[in-house]
């Protein structure tokens, strides 16, 4: 997963499983430059996923849930 942002200085996402009530971590990372890039994330097939993507500053950033 590669996040890349000309507005966000130092963007971040976080990977999240949920049933619409829990939410679980698989994967946090914290970019640098304008890219935050996770590599061999474990995932798995009929899994739903979220992602959250903010700025570190938390200034900007956008989550999606249920």
């Amino acid at each position: 997963i590669s996040v890349i942002s000309s507005t966000m200085g130092t963007p971040e996402f976080t990977l999240f499983t949920n049933n619409c009530s829990t939410f679980s971590i698989i994967n946090c990372v914290e970019g640098s430059g304008t890219t935050a890039t996770g590599n061999n994330i474990p995932v798995a097939a009929n899994t739903t996923y979220l992602i959250a993507v903010s700025n570190v500053s938390g200034s900007q950033g956008r989550r999606f849930q249920c």
